[in-house]
């Protein structure tokens, strides 16, 4: 009877951290889906305002 109760504590146990993990793998696909985003947006970011200084270059020498 001892035996069952300590392999259903053990078990218990078990399952809470497997439980604990399994949020915490959660939470951190989370983080990485909106590092994702963020980083995606920066560069799009980052290409338009090149897109931008291109064009002005260009008016700039077309100008001269």
């Amino acid at each position: 009877m001892r035996q069952k109760a300590a392999e259903n504590r053990q078990y218990l146990a078990a399952k809470e951290e497997a439980d604990t993990l399994e949020g915490r793998e959660n939470q951190l696909e989370e983080e990485i889906r909106e590092l994702k985003k963020k980083h995606k947006q920066e560069l799009l970011d980052a290409l338009a305002h090149r897109e931008l200084l291109q064009q002005e270059l260009e008016r700039e020498k077309n100008t001269s």
